[in-house]
């Protein structure tokens, strides 16, 4: 049995658009993070991108290799010839760096490029004039987030997500997928976030319902 939770805020503070976080957990094994379910999360995050503009992956995992093969800050374009993702944008979303971020949308390097590098050296926190600048413009941006066995996904999106993302979630949803759209304010204590560890039934109004 797998579960998969989008923990939302719609609006987030700070002016950062709307926040949204993926995680996942394998019941079976116990194994916690995202990632551990690529193909879901992938399936998820693709339904969730712009369809518009460009999708670009950086990393820098420290050790001066990068995704695209590129020593130090990198550039992927996700986004094959026909329009569709290419394998690539599931190998971004699951390989274990130390500094990595996603930006899609009307993405151009003269107005965007700075801003970028600043939030893949600081994060978020440190560099939230930046991030709400690319946001303004249009946006999307994902981070990476360690998770026990691999990592979650932070989103930070123009737009509110949370619909979509129930939507999509019910598409994948049944006998041996449960799946839980959570406002962020719901879950903020350890035994809450993880909650299908200890109650399952806790935000069983939350529950996304599968399609029939």
């Amino acid at each position: 049995m797998y579960v998969v939770k989008y923990f939302f805020e719609e609006p987030a503070p700070m002016g950062l658009g709307h926040r949204g976080y993926v995680a996942a957990t394998d019941l079976d094994t116990q194994r916690m993070g995202a990632s551990v379910l690529p193909e879901t999360l992938t399936r998820l995050i693709s339904g969730l991108l712009p369809s518009s503009g460009r999708t670009c992956y950086w990393s820098n995992d420290g050790s001066g290799t990068a995704f695209a093969g590129r020593p130090g800050v990198a550039f992927d374009d996700l986004l094959a010839s026909d329009g569709e993702f290419s394998e690539s944008l599931s190998a971004a979303l699951t390989k274990r760096v130390r500094k990595a971020m996603i930006v899609a949308g009307p993405y151009r390097s003269s107005d965007h490029g700075e801003a970028v590098a600043m939030l893949l050296e600081h994060g978020i926190r440190d560099a939230a004039p930046q991030a709400r600048a690319l946001i303004e413009d249009g946006l999307t941006l994902l981070f990476p987030e360690p998770s026990h066995d691999g990592q979650d996904w932070a989103i930070h999106s123009p737009v509110a997500l949370s619909g979509t993302v129930r939507a999509l979630l019910a598409e994948m949803a049944g006998r041996d997928l449960e799946a839980y759209v959570i406002p962020f304010q719901k879950a903020r204590a350890e035994h809450k976030f993880y909650f299908e560890l200890y109650d399952r039934m806790l935000f069983d109004d939350f529950r996304v319902a599968a399609l029939v």
